[in-house]
């Protein structure tokens, strides 16, 4: 039998990567990395360097993501840009940091790239159709399903539910005109929230949002993550403070009556489905 090869600089930097990615995509609640793991790992790619500057860089706004540093994380990947711009395996986090960095423009640009180069690629889908969520807008979620080629069922099932969405956008435009909630004001509204949930986490929050239309009439928004119910309390005073000051300034204050915010533990979402937009009952979405 052959002696084994040692591995190469390049091996390492994608041995490190995807060790990063699955810390990425395995974080939950509140919890926070280890930094000297973190530090660990930085050291090490930093002595693979040779093995692509572009995966080294790809590597450091990886890190600096886990620290929820995405400013940092987004100038990281602008080098790797310039290093390796075709490079596939340093496309894997970017659509999640633009979106949690409510950076939607350039979001749709990359989304549509990606997509002509790697049809299979779902990622993209992925958040277009959690970016159609906030905006209401799904011009570029249904140019990005023009170029999606689906593989598996999980992947079949996303573009079911991006159908959904967009069939049911229109609808939901229509129901806030009810309640008298400016599309616009909605919109700057979950701006705001995915930017609050972005800077205390990196898990992939699920919504349920609603319409209250008897008495009170307001859009009730809930947020379902994994955290505790102390946690949850917490989020919800600390989200209720710094959302007064955000309409203040941006003088939307309309969305302090229409636009109410609940973030719960995700044990009590129980009655979850997959389709959003479900009008019959007011409830308009859920994610």
């Amino acid at each position: 039998m052959a002696p084994r090869q040692p591995k190469t600089k390049e091996d390492a930097l994608i041995d490190i990567g995807n060790e990063l990615i699955n810390l990425l995509t395995e974080s939950k609640g509140l919890e926070e990395p280890d930094y000297s793991q973190l530090d660990n790992l930085k050291a090490e790619a930093y002595k693979n360097l040779d093995g692509g500057p572009a995966k080294y860089w790809a590597i450091l706004s990886f890190i600096e993501s886990l620290k929820l540093n995405y400013t940092a994380a987004y100038s990281c990947y602008q080098k790797a840009w310039k290093l390796g711009k075709d490079n596939r395996e340093l496309m894997v986090n970017y659509p999640a940091l633009l979106f949690r960095m409510n950076r939607f423009d350039e979001l749709f640009s990359e989304a549509k790239r990606y997509l002509r180069s790697y049809p299979s690629m779902y990622q993209p889908i992925v958040h277009l159709l959690a970016t159609s969520y906030l905006l209401l807008d799904t011009d570029e979620l249904e140019a990005a399903l023009e170029l999606f080629q689906e593989k598996d069922e999980a992947e079949c099932s996303l573009v079911r539910q991006s159908r959904v969405v967009i069939n049911a956008v229109p609808k939901v435009i229509d129901n806030l005109n009810e309640i008298d909630l400016d599309t616009e004001v909605y919109v700057d509204s979950m701006k705001y929230l995915n930017g609050f949930i972005s800077s205390k986490t990196l898990e992939t929050y699920h919504l349920r949002i609603s319409i209250e239309d008897k008495y009170d009439q307001f859009v009730r928004v809930e947020v379902f993550l994994e955290i505790t119910p102390k946690q949850a309390i917490e989020l919800n005073k600390q989200f209720d403070s710094s959302f007064i000051e955000h309409v203040i300034i941006s003088e939307n204050l309309s969305a302090l009556e229409k636009f109410i915010v609940y973030f719960k533990p995700i044990d009590d979402n129980q009655n979850k489905i997959e389709s959003a937009f479900v009008l019959d009952n007011k409830e308009l979405l859920e994610s």
